[in-house]
């Protein structure tokens, strides 16, 4: 199976590729956290890419919030770029893994974003 720009694989689960907008779904994943199904809602190897690159350039340009970091923050937290409040992300992203699939938390993060854009 292809992903949304035709090439390689797909990152939607079974279930999410009988959805009625599979491409996007995959879009979504491919862009937002391709490591999304693999992944315990923190992605480790991201934050320490997005840690380098960002001591590298001295300045915080660039997040490692994966989908579930980011619906974390959308539902309980502010988007301060404080430690303190990124520590909070990552516990809630692990609680939120724990209780959910990885399918439910898809979908309350399309829902969560389509009711912040729009």
């Amino acid at each position: 199976m292809t992903n949304a720009l035709g090439l390689g694989r797909s990152h939607c689960s079974p279930r999410l590729a009988t959805h009625p907008f599979p491409r996007e779904v995959n879009a979504i994943i491919a862009v937002e956290d391709a490591n999304f199904y693999r992944h315990p809602g923190v992605d480790p190897q991201g934050i320490l890419r997005v840690a380098l690159r960002n001591i590298l350039r001295w300045r915080f340009s660039q997040g490692a919030s994966t989908i579930t970091q980011q619906l974390a923050r959308t539902l309980f937290l502010t988007r301060g770029k404080l430690v303190y409040r990124k520590l909070q992300e990552v516990l809630l992203a692990i609680e939120i893994e724990q209780r959910f699939s990885k399918d439910q938390i898809f979908t309350f993060y399309a829902i969560s974003r389509s009711s912040v854009s729009g």
